[in-house]
């Protein structure tokens, strides 16, 4: 006996209530995406939107982010375009147990090369090269440090223009990443 099977599935095709339910799981997906979509290209114009270190004016504020690889007491000295490092303990930035961290600031990658050091990656006092990418506003009437993440102590210290982010890293074994946002209000002109 031979049975045919007449079945819509048999015959590739979706009776109503499945084709309709289909349809509506599919608009879901597609009102899902496009949502997607736009919360990114909004991310993307609030970021163009937002003022640049560079292009901020009198009374907006402005931030620029730090992260290091920190074992130890280090200083980061930042002045106009330039920043250097400031070692007195333990590993210098990016160096502890034989790593090659990079010190990002403002998303800009910068391996410091240092004086010869010991067999721990220390030196006591010394200075790294200078970092000529900082990008500070050229007048800001106020910063302020905001610790993202300091294992143990983050702060900031300012000398007229030049400004220095104090990291302490003493109290406990090995190094840690650290990550602050300096945040600015710009001076009028």
């Amino acid at each position: 006996m031979v049975t045919k099977d007449c079945s819509h599935a048999a015959r590739g095709e979706l009776h109503g209530g499945a084709r309709r339910h289909l349809r509506h799981a599919a608009d879901r997906v597609g009102r899902r995406v496009a949502v997607a979509a736009s919360l990114a290209l909004g991310a993307v114009l609030l970021t163009l939107g937002a003022p640049t270190l560079a292009s901020a004016k009198g009374g907006e504020t402005t931030t620029l982010t730090i992260r290091a690889f920190i074992d130890g007491r280090s200083d980061l000295i930042l002045q106009g375009e330039s920043a250097q490092w400031h070692q007195f303990d333990f590993s210098v930035p990016g160096k502890n147990g034989g790593n090659n961290f990079p010190t990002i600031i403002h998303g800009d990658k910068w391996f410091p090369t240092w004086p010869p050091l010991g067999g721990n990656n220390d030196c006591s006092g010394c200075y790294s090269d200078v970092f000529h990418d900082a990008d500070l506003p050229g007048k800001f009437s106020a910063v302020t440090l905001k610790a993202i993440s300091c294992r143990e102590s983050c702060t900031l210290t300012t000398n007229g223009s030049q400004l220095t982010v104090h990291y302490d890293d003493n109290t406990f074994g090995g190094a840690a990443w650290y990550v602050v946002k300096l945040v600015f209000t710009v001076a009028d002109d």
